[in-house]
Parts: C-alpha cells; sequence; structure tokens
C-alpha cells in the first residue's frame, strides 16, 4: 500500500477543506480510496496525488490539516475580550493556505494553490463553500450571521487578490507558464472579485 490510511479512518481534503471530514468506506484496487465528506460526498481519491491528512492528528511538519479557523470555533472559552476576540476571527477567517503563503514553496506552485482559490466564486454559493471550507463547520451560520460571514470574505478576497498580484510581480515567467485559458478565467474573476456578493 502507498499509504497509511485504513478502512474507518476520519480524513480530510486539505486542497479542499469545503468538503470537511470524510471517512474511508473502502481500500480500492491499487491503493486508492473511497471516502464519504459531510459536505462533498462520496468521492475516489489517488492519496499519492491527492493532499489527504488524518482528521484529527497532526501532519507531518506539525501542521493540523484543519480549516484555518477550525480551532477557534471548536473552543469553549476563548478568554478575550470583545474586540480581541474580533481581531483573532478576522486573521483565522482571512488566512490563505500554507500552499500559497510558505515562502520556502516553488513560486509557480505557490501561483498555482492561489489560482485554485478561485473556485470560490463572489456569489451565495461561493460565500457558503468559503466559509465551511474557513471554519470546518457544516453550518457556519450558526456561529456567524450572513452579513458577519460576507464582510470576511470580503476581506479575504481582497487577501487573496493582492497575494495573486504579489506572486504574478514576483515571477512573472511563471506565471506565463500557466495555460492562457486558465489565466483569462482567473483575470475575468479578478475583475468581478470586489463588490458585495451576488445572491
Amino acid at each position: 500500500m502507498p499509504h497509511d490510511f485504513v478502512f474507518g479512518d476520519q480524513i480530510r481534503n486539505t486542497a479542499r477543506p469545503e468538503w470537511g471530514v470524510g471517512t474511508v468506506v473502502r481500500l480500492e484496487p491499487g491503493g486508492k480510496l473511497a471516502v464519504r465528506f459531510e459536505s462533498g460526498g462520496l468521492k475516489q481519491l489517488d492519496p499519492t496525488v491527492a493532499p489527504l491528512a488524518k482528521a484529527s492528528g497532526q501532519q507531518s511538519g506539525g501542521q493540523t490539516g484543519e480549516p484555518p479557523a477550525a480551532a477557534f470555533f471548536r473552543s469553549e472559552e476563548i478568554a478575550l475580550s470583545a474586540s480581541a476576540r474580533q481581531k483573532v476571527l478576522i486573521e483565522v477567517m482571512t488566512q490563505l493556505p500554507d500552499a500559497v503563503t510558505d515562502p520556502f514553496q516553488p513560486v509557480g506552485s505557490r501561483i498555482r494553490a492561489c489560482m485554485s482559490l478561485y473556485r470560490f466564486g463572489n456569489d451565495s454559493t461561493g460565500l457558503m463553500t468559503w466559509a465551511v471550507a474557513q471554519t470546518g463547520l457544516q453550518d457556519p451560520m450558526d456561529q456567524l450571521p450572513r452579513h458577519d460571514l460576507e464582510s470576511l470574505f470580503g476581506r479575504w478576497r481582497e487577501v487573496r487578490d493582492r497575494t495573486l498580484r504579489e506572486l504574478k510581480s514576483t515571477a512573472p515567467d511563471e506565471w506565463k507558464k500557466i495555460s492562457l485559458n486558465q489565466r483569462k478565467e482567473v483575470e475575468r474573476q479578478l475583475s468581478f472579485s470586489r463588490g458585495p456578493v451576488r445572491t
């Protein structure tokens, strides 16, 4: 077996945190896994390609493999003032994945990782998919009202867009290696990224 996952393991696909936690329901020939995710349904995954991590354990390098804001919402009581708690909430909800921000990753892979974040469109579906990916909650509106989520989503999109522009200007040759169709699609989304969430 090219992996150490077994039947019943709780895992996450770190490239698709909006799918939530998945349970390994079947081991497929060739080492592939059939995984049923909370929000993503049944997926067949190849662990040699998909970035999978155990849901509750530590990944190598001390990373948890859980959504950026999951620990914030999991904690019962945070002994912080309301303003300090709001500051922490903004910080964790606007955080980009390590694959985008890690300076030790090649710039080309960071650009591709950032481009993958444009799967969260500037509409209601994109908002809710993003909120699930960031919080790890099946229904983020249980914890935050929609207008707060919309505000945080707007801030997160600004961080994402600024990061992509910086990566493009840092490594224009790497940007040109991306297919023209992908670049055009991201540029189109960049132009519609500002403003309120469309319903």
